[in-house]
């Protein structure tokens, strides 16, 4: 199906239950059946269309009995006693965040998110670390010359410092597990950051904006040398 699928499923527990949110064509819950990771899954999406075609694409797939479509936002279609699994994939961080938001006080410790954010994956670390999650491993992967990052978190109420402040930009478990895909990753960032910053330089901004993109890619440059990520 593709890297960034496969990334998302990587980090899917084995489950009695999940829900994916925005399924478009269904193919998470499909993979996650018929690898037997997960026993039942629910496919929500708010627009008419998309949701047509899941419930079209599931029923070819004889798996009307196993995956469940349903039409609504976000997370409202879904009662969350019964679920196991929450993935969130294909979207802006920012609506992420709010999807979880409102329902943030349902999500307990028996919930595992993995989230997959299109943009502002560093808002929504913020956003979970400051809110009581986890954040209990990293994916990364690569189509064509885009990265993406999927996020795996779970509610433990723990409000511990981050620890070093280039963890929300890039994940901490990433270094840990020393990923395939950081160096360039991170190399990639260095490269955005620079040509911010020449941009920044040539309209003559405030200097603590500049000085801000200077310190993150030199943090994550000595992440790199210290976690000896190759």
């Amino acid at each position: 199906m593709g890297n960034r699928i496969d990334g998302i499923i990587k980090l899917v527990d084995p489950c009695h239950l999940a829900v994916d949110i925005g399924t478009d064509h269904a193919y998470v819950p499909e993979i996650l059946i018929n690898e037997g990771i997960c026993e039942r899954v629910i496919a929500t999406d708010l627009n008419e269309g998309p949701y047509r075609i899941a419930e079209r694409y599931v029923a070819s797939k004889s798996l009307a009995d196993r995956i469940d479509i349903r039409l609504g936002n976000g997370l409202e279609p879904i009662d969350l006693t019964e679920v196991d699994t929450i993935i969130i994939a294909g979207m802006g961080g920012l609506l992420i965040r709010d999807i979880i938001d409102l329902k943030k006080n349902e999500i307990g410790s028996r919930h595992t998110l993995v989230l997959q954010p299109m943009n502002a994956a560093d808002k929504l670390r913020y956003y979970l670390h400051e809110n009581g999650f986890s954040l209990i491993d990293e994916e990364l992967a690569k189509e064509d010359f885009h990265f993406y990052e999927i996020i795996k978190a779970k509610k433990t109420n723990d409000f511990d410092s981050i620890g070093n402040e280039v963890f929300y930009e890039v994940g901490e478990a990433l270094f840990h597990k020393k990923h395939p895909l950081l160096k360039a990753f991170i190399e990639n960032k260095i490269r955005i950051n620079n040509d911010i910053i020449q941009h920044l330089k040539s309209a003559d901004v405030e200097i603590d904006k500049l000085e801000l993109l200077e310190q993150k890619n030199f943090l994550m440059k000595e992440l790199v040398d210290k976690y000896e990520i190759k």
